[in-house]
């Protein structure tokens, strides 16, 4: 076992902080118009930086409608792990994947299909975009975030 975090993870210790922004879900079953959400995300080190947790909140005209909790992790053979609880109770997903580049792209699979996660940090800025598939290869971009370091 190392003594210090993996250098795939320590990249995503620059996010520990506060950050304000929106979340656009694209048009889909359930939102046939799509709507833009104004979004708080919430990031901190834990067990000397072997873990990076988050919280996430979506608000729609003052109500929150969505919130969500995750730890990213390294498991010190190439991948970053994120298992994540949302407000709907379900068991978490797991998101496994890596950096490709200066994205950090993430794939679950559930009973509702595959799910990829990209994010992007850049300085006091990050950007996340949530995509779905039915075969996890080919997707349908279904939300777009942004937010800023308040």
């Amino acid at each position: 076992m190392s003594s210090t975090p993996h250098p795939d993870l320590v990249r995503l210790h620059a996010l520990a902080g506060s950050w304000v922004g929106h979340e656009k879900m694209h048009p889909n079953a359930h939102d046939p118009k799509g709507t833009t959400y104004a979004s708080r995300a919430d990031f901190a080190l834990g067990a000397n930086g072997f873990v990076v947790t988050n919280t996430t909140e979506q608000h729609l005209d003052g109500a929150q409608t969505f919130s969500a909790h995750g730890v990213f992790w390294h498991d010190g053979e190439g991948q970053v792990h994120l298992h994540s609880w949302d407000l709907f109770g379900a068991p978490p997903d797991v998101f496994t994947g890596g950096w490709e580049g200066d994205r950090l792209v993430l794939v679950a699979h559930n009973s509702m299909g595959y799910w990829r996660y990209g994010f992007q940090l850049r300085g006091d800025v990050f950007d996340t975009t949530m995509e779905s598939g039915n075969d996890g290869e080919t997707w349908k971009l279904l939300s777009e975030g942004h937010y800023d370091r308040s």
